[in-house]
C-alpha cells in the first residue's frame, strides 16, 4: 500500500512542476508579445525597462522573454505528458 501512495505523490509532483512551468512560460511569453506590441516609453509600470519619451522597443528583452518562455512550455508539456506514453507501453 506504501508503493502506491509514493507513486500517487510523485505523479501529484510532477503535475504541479509541469504547472509551475506551464504558468511561468505562458507569463514570459505575454511579457515577450507586451514587449513587441508596446514602446519601452509606454510600458506599464509594473514591467522592467521603461525608458520616458522613447518610441523604440526592447528587441533583446523580446527574445530572451520568447524564448525561455517557449522553452519552460516545452519543459512542462513534456513533464506533463512525457511519462505517459511509457506507462501506457509497459502496461501493453
Amino acid at each position: 500500500m506504501s508503493s502506491v501512495s509514493q507513486s500517487g505523490t510523485g505523479l501529484s509532483g510532477r503535475r504541479i512542476g509541469a504547472l509551475v512551468l506551464g504558468v511561468v512560460g505562458l507569463l514570459l511569453v505575454i511579457l515577450g508579445i507586451i514587449y513587441l506590441t508596446t514602446a519601452a516609453g509606454s510600458l506599464p509600470s509594473f514591467i522592467p525597462g521603461h525608458i520616458n519619451d522613447s518610441t523604440g522597443h526592447h528587441p533583446l528583452r523580446i527574445g530572451v522573454s520568447l524564448v525561455i518562455g517557449l522553452i519552460l512550455l516545452a519543459a512542462a508539456w513534456w513533464l506533463g505528458f512525457g511519462g505517459r506514453k511509457s506507462g501506457s507501453a509497459s502496461s501493453e
